[in-house]
């Protein structure tokens, strides 16, 4: 790539107080595994990634992003601990959803560019909230859980369970964001070790290699043909 990225050193003090927590522990994580990163300055009139990171020559684009408490439920929270009332919150599939929609565009105008790999990294800074796991970035890339039933017209036959898939809320398929390579989950423990899971989209237009990314993420996963047969679990990718 021709194209000139700024990095963390040559970034104005504005700069630095504009960085999300998502993009610390990111940049963090970053320097502790030895990885090179560019920060994407603007373009004027253009939605752009945030980083362009270098994997021992390999590039990708990351969008990192995060799940801060909202208003909503900041009110249920203290609904919870002070009358002990049950509350709803809104499901994580569903934020996972709404970050998908909303992010894409920065991802899909760099990866059209470039012609590069993407990723989608989601932090949750939630605190006691935090919940994002394997089941809801399932559902919130390819939709949510389906049973299929058989009903007999004859009344006194039993109903036949014909097995599940995805259903209806998909964000990933042949046609739609297929410019997201993957999801990825960055998460802090308790001992402030950082990591990340990738979850490979199947219809990823500029597909991650396995290999290359081996050696920086805890674990990568994958679904084949998720639309196409049952519904499967993530498979986890041995390199």
């Amino acid at each position: 790539m021709s194209t000139k990225f700024k990095t963390k050193d040559q970034t104005s003090q504005v700069y630095k107080t504009m960085v999300t927590i998502s993009e610390q522990y990111f940049e963090k994580f970053c320097n502790m595994n030895a990885i090179n990163y560019s920060r994407i300055p603007p373009v004027p009139n253009l939605e752009t990634a945030d980083y362009l990171i270098d994997i021992e020559g390999y590039k990708l684009i990351v969008e990192v992003t995060e799940f801060e408490i909202n208003k909503e439920e900041k009110e249920k929270l203290k609904e919870l601990v002070e009358k002990k009332i049950m509350a709803q919150f809104t499901s994580t599939e569903k934020r996972i959803r709404s970050k998908i929609s909303k992010k894409s565009k920065q991802l899909r105008n760099l990866v059209e560019k470039y012609k590069l790999p993407s990723v989608l990294l989601l932090y949750d800074n939630r605190s006691l909230m935090a919940d994002i796991d394997s089941e809801s970035i399932k559902y919130g890339m390819y939709g949510e859980d389906a049973h299929i039933l058989f009903i007999h017209t004859k009344l006194d036959l039993h109903t036949t369970y014909k097995g599940n898939k995805f259903g209806k809320h998909r964000r990933m398929t042949e046609t739609e964001k297929n410019y997201i390579s993957a999801i990825g989950h960055l998460v802090k423990n308790k001992y402030d070790k950082l990591k990340i899971y990738l979850y490979h989209n199947f219809y990823a237009s500029h597909p991650i290699e396995y290999n290359k990314i081996s050696k920086i993420v805890t674990k990568q996963y994958k679904i084949d043909e998720p639309h196409k047969t049952n519904q499967k679990n993530w498979q986890l990718i041995e390199i």
